[in-house]
């Protein structure tokens, strides 16, 4: 199953990224319940992601934003099986660019066994290229050119310092104010790109909040890299899906969690400073 699943990523990513970054001008975005964006796109990508898995894993055991399929049972309470097999996917992550044309948005698929990460690809259409972990090594795919010969990626050294980033969406900083002296911050609204971007090098992490399928294409990636998600008010890793790590009702994240190295984790927590409220007092 593990080839058959490693190749099923390749060709979803590969026929997904394509005509997603084809379809990009004329997307047409409505807004949902949340006031999040969803194009006629995601739908269409959501829905082949189901065919192509369903015949590997079963039509309930791939998740993606538009179809929970088992997902309201993990919600409640049901146990992992032996061997529980999940392939999590996001069609368009940064549906906000996407529908603003601008090229920091990608295609996420995760497979989780035992709920733990185990393989993952995303595909970045506006840059040309995918990113997959087979389980053992992660390796850097030409999204146009299948003739093309993969590479494998190696994470260059970096040490944390006043010019290093850490990529975030917009809604951290709605509640935090980040101390520059630590390190600089960089809002890209995908949690895809950011937590990629992180796994590659681009930046020393970055500040996860957001939904399963939100991390699972970039959660092996990110672990082969040596880089956890801690959680913000105490440091703990998450190492596997736990429902009670999220809301019941959307499967967001109930706590911020910096995606890090370990040894970069005090220093990040330190830069990330809770707004103190405005009282009486204050004006």
């Amino acid at each position: 199953m593990k080839t058959e699943l490693n190749q099923a990523i390749l060709t979803y990513l590969r026929s997904a990224g394509r005509e997603a970054g084809e379809r990009q001008t004329l997307a047409v975005a409505e807004l949902k319940a949340d006031f999040s964006y969803v194009t006629e796109v995601d739908l269409a990508l959501s829905q082949q992601a189901i065919e192509l898995f369903s015949p590997i894993v079963g039509s309930d055991a791939v998740i993606t934003e538009e179809h929970p399929g088992v997902l309201p049972e993990i919600r409640g309470g049901r146990e992992a099986k032996e061997d529980e097999i999940l392939v999590v996917v996001d069609p368009i992550d940064g549906t906000r660019n996407y529908v603003h044309g601008l090229p920091l948005y990608a295609v996420s698929v995760g497979v989780l066994k035992n709920r733990r990460p185990w393989l993952g690809g995303l595909a970045f259409p506006g840059f040309g290229y995918m990113i997959t972990c087979d389980g053992e090594t992660v390796w850097k795919h030409s999204l146009d050119d299948a003739e093309h010969a993969s590479e494998a990626v190696v994470r260059p050294e970096t040490t944390l310092n006043v010019q290093s980033l850490v990529f975030t969406s917009d809604g951290i900083l709605s509640r935090h104010t980040w101390a520059t002296s630590v390190c600089r911050i960089m809002m890209i609204g995908s949690s895809v790109v950011e937590s990629a971007w992180a796994a590659l090098g681009h930046g020393a992490g970055s500040i996860f909040g957001a939904h399963i399928w939100d991390i699972a294409g970039a959660w092996p990636i990110l672990e082969h890299f040596g880089l956890y998600m801690h959680r913000l008010n105490d440091g703990t890793t998450i190492r596997a899906y736990d429902t009670a790590d999220y809301h019941p009702e959307n499967d967001c994240l109930r706590d911020r969690a910096i995606i890090c190295r370990p040894e970069d984790f005090p220093a990040l927590q330190s830069a990330l400073v809770p707004l103190r409220r405005i009282t009486d007092r204050d004006v």
